[in-house]
């Protein structure tokens, strides 16, 4: 039937989603579902301290690669091996694989800080404190973000209770899409959206994050500004650190003047380069950089529309739906907007 309505691929997906092969048949994982988490969250820290030793102990041109490697390998074991999906994006979203890549980011940030940034930079006591207090609440507010309910809507306890929310919002004329979820078969207050992946409804939802490994609602969207906004002023503490660190480098003679050629960045890189320690700093603080393109953005679109009182679930839509003040294509206000 798939097939004959053209729809072979969303059926393929939906039955991926819920965990069955294209034959029907469920489909098994290596592991059971809690050991299955525990090794997806403890693969990433793991490899990303070998990817920064390899960066610290290698040349460049030979680490680099290596490195890509390295984080194709941890993808393709997750995706392929531990949690046996057909492709490399299937199920990613429902496991802790995102939210264990920030952990052992946040975990690699902090012991280079503790080990080689404090006892190497003392002179710069305020933007250590400053590091330790964005350090604190971003670790803080992620576990938060990761561990608090995000606003689930209550199922009914039973089947008169459903029949009789069914019964009360089909006599005021109000059993749609908006106010009951045929998903959880629950009533639906505004705002609220029922997400695929924790399959569930969460009251002014704002957006699955993976990152989080949680929706994102009313019950912890604080607790993901303040964890995304303490990220960004601790990368930035970071790497003012860092490049005070790199600073009192002592610098490497040279011996021959064609071996200038070599350093990309000479006499910084040299001295980066010359010692295991410094390019251990420069591996993680290039990491934290590279996450600070898109944190900074994520931020800026958050607190715009926190301004606007939306989510993001809303502006993505803005025009679908009335409670929202959406038109119908002929221009004319859907019903019960202007009664909203």
């Amino acid at each position: 039937m798939a097939v004959e309505l053209k729809s072979s691929a969303a059926f393929a997906k939906a039955l991926e989603e819920s965990g069955f092969g294209e034959d029907g048949i469920r489909t098994t994982t290596l592991m059971n579902q809690r050991n299955t988490k525990y090794s997806i969250f403890a693969l990433p820290p793991f490899l990303l301290f070998l990817v920064f030793t390899t960066l610290s102990i290698l040349p460049w041109y030979t680490a680099l690669p290596l490195a890509a490697a390295g984080f194709f390998a941890m993808h393709h074991v997750v995706t392929r091996v531990i949690l046996n999906a057909e492709t490399y994006t299937d199920s990613v979203a429902k496991s802790p694989y995102f939210a264990s890549i920030i952990t052992g980011s946040v975990f690699w940030v902090g012991e280079v800080w503790l080990v080689r940034l404090i006892p190497n930079t003392p002179g710069h006591a305020l933007a250590h404190l400053a590091f330790a207090i964005s350090f604190v609440l971003c670790s803080y507010n992620f576990f938060r973000a990761v561990t608090l309910d995000p606003g689930t809507c209550p199922k009914p306890a039973s089947e008169s209770e459903l029949r009789t929310i069914i019964e009360e919002l089909a006599s005021e004329g109000r059993l749609n899409g908006q106010t009951f979820c045929i998903s959880c078969m629950a009533r639906k207050p505004l705002r609220s959206k029922h997400c695929r992946i924790c399959n569930k409804c969460t009251a002014r939802f704002d957006h699955h994050c993976p990152w989080v490994w949680n929706c994102v609602g009313v019950n912890n969207h604080r607790q993901f500004i303040i964890f995304v906004a303490s990220l960004v002023a601790g990368i930035c503490w970071f790497d003012y650190l860092s490049l005070a660190y790199f600073s009192q480098l002592p610098r490497i003679p040279l011996i021959n003047p064609k071996d200038e050629a070599m350093c990309l960045a000479y006499p910084t890189y040299c001295a980066i380069s010359s010692t295991t320690d410094a390019s251990f700093v420069f591996a993680v603080a290039s990491w934290a950089t590279l996450q600070l393109l898109w944190t900074i953005l994520l931020l800026a679109g958050q607190l715009f529309q926190v301004m606007r009182q939306m989510t993001t679930f809303e502006v993505s839509n803005l025009g679908r739906f009335g409670f929202m003040g959406g038109c119908e294509r002929d221009g004319s206000i859907r019903k019960g907007a202007e009664s909203v």
